[in-house]
């Protein structure tokens, strides 16, 4: 995507470390993760490390027009397929497509990935508003703990 830059979280600074670290445990950010407590910096950076030796996951910070707007991230990447996760900057706004149309991009043109798979607390309207726009189909419903998960996916037509 134009005017968009991917920073590998495995190569960056210890401001933008810190930066993503501090994202992660905004409130408005953990109500949504599958774990919703805060991370210390410890386990963050640790997490990163290990980041280094994986090929099933890749995390980017994101920059668009010079501005952080985001984290996407690509788990369970294997075959044709992978998961995944997406945190805005808590300081921006409108900015979810522009980080799922990178997304997208990235999955089926670079990583030639034929499915792309997500799952979303079924109480985060925004982020099913925001996928049904991108075309992901709801494929099943499971109870975690007290919430509902909704797994959707999107396949890439080309």
């Amino acid at each position: 995507m134009k005017n968009t830059q991917l920073l590998n979280f495995t190569q960056l600074s210890k401001q933008e470390l810190e930066m993503t670290h501090n994202w992660r445990n905004t409130k408005s950010v953990q109500k949504f993760m599958l774990n919703p407590l805060d991370i210390s910096l410890k386990s963050h950076l640790d997490f990163v490390s290990s980041l280094n030796n994986r090929d099933d996951k890749l995390y980017f910070l994101v920059k668009y027009e010079n501005n952080y707007i985001g984290v996407i991230d690509f788990t369970q990447i294997k075959g044709k397929g992978c998961m995944l996760g997406l945190y805005k900057n808590p300081q921006t706004h409108n900015v979810g497509d522009i980080l799922l149309n990178i997304i997208s991009e990235y999955a089926f043109d670079t990583l030639k990935l034929a499915i792309i798979g997500a799952e979303v607390f079924s109480d985060n309207t925004q982020a099913i508003m925001l996928y049904k726009r991108h075309s992901f189909q709801e494929k099943s419903r499971k109870n975690l703990e007290t919430r509902e998960l909704i797994y959707m996916e999107l396949k890439n037509e080309d």
